[in-house]
């Protein structure tokens, strides 16, 4: 956060972060919880886009000629 002063809704908002943080290192002390970053595949989102927009049109049977 940015200001040139911490108003006491920005300082609510801070402690209630730094409460929740302690309590969640707290709960993974006493499971023996070791955060990870997750690691994930970096994918090009156009090519979901294009996807999405690819149909297959089934083939359809001539009918035959008497």
């Amino acid at each position: 956060m940015y200001a040139d002063r911490v108003t006491d809704s920005m300082q609510r908002a801070i402690e209630e972060t730094t409460r929740r943080r302690a309590m969640q290192e707290q709960f993974n002390r006493d499971n023996g919880i070791t955060p990870e970053s997750v690691k994930k595949e970096i994918t090009n989102i156009l090519d979901t886009v294009y996807e999405a927009d690819y149909a297959t049109v089934p083939m359809v049977a001539e009918p035959e000629e008497k």
